[in-house]
């Protein structure tokens, strides 16, 4: 059944963009996690959904043995057999060695005051930017389209309290501004993969890829030459 439910879509965040070309997003992934951030705090997958981005996530902790945590409600199934059978199937896929899984509301999140990678798909009743707003170690957001977030942080965004880390099938974020300068020294080390590169973008570093709507452009621009 899971297998079914994954083939309707693609992840958000997948490991390939096409079967020749890793996900640069990924790459970045790794190298934030590695180098920027604790490997003894959690990171969180809220709204986790079938936990696919444990693909990638699961191998990028576990070299470090980075605890994982995932959290999905699946409150909108109708039956508790249908849902006990996806739960049991998602913990069979990926295990529980070093991985928690939380199958409730994300209020039911036991590392939220704790993580330092939160990668969130979660809906607008949830308020994530109360996370982003307190007064927390530094922390590391990752928002896979969650458009309602940016007038309940443009405040912090302008003071400078939340600092834009890079865009590309998400946004990337950090109450850093150590992580900020660290990225920024760094990013471009990051051995991207073929037909992948960075544009600058002002306060906000976009990730490019082949098939990108820049990369179109360019393609129509070259039919005049």
């Amino acid at each position: 059944m899971l297998k079914e439910i994954n083939s309707w879509d693609q992840a958000e965040i997948p490991l390939m963009w096409d079967p020749a070309t890793p996900n640069g997003t990924i790459m970045c992934f790794k190298h934030l996690i590695h180098t920027m951030l604790d490997a003894s705090r959690p990171a969180l997958n809220l709204g986790a959904y079938t936990c696919r981005d444990l693909d990638y996530l699961k191998p990028i902790c576990r070299a470090i043995n980075k605890p994982i945590e995932c959290v999905e409600s699946w409150s909108p199934v109708r039956t508790d057999a249908l849902r006990l059978q996806l739960i049991s199937e998602i913990e069979a896929k990926y295990g529980r060695e070093g991985i928690d899984y939380c199958w409730a509301d994300a209020s039911e999140s036991q590392t939220i005051d704790t993580a330092d990678w939160i990668l969130f798909s979660t809906s607008w009743d949830y308020p994530i930017e109360r996370t982003m707003l307190q007064d927390r170690h530094p922390t590391v957001w990752v928002s896979t389209g969650a458009s309602y977030l940016w007038p309940r942080i443009g405040t912090a965004l302008e003071r400078g309290d939340i600092q834009l880390l890079f865009r590309s099938e998400c946004i990337v974020l950090t109450n850093s501004k150590s992580i900020k300068e660290q990225w920024m020294e760094t990013h471009e080390s990051i051995a991207l993969p073929p037909g992948w590169w960075w544009e600058p973008g002002g306060e906000l570093i976009n990730l490019r890829r082949r098939d990108s709507m820049q990369s179109r452009w360019d393609r129509i621009n070259d039919l005049s030459t």
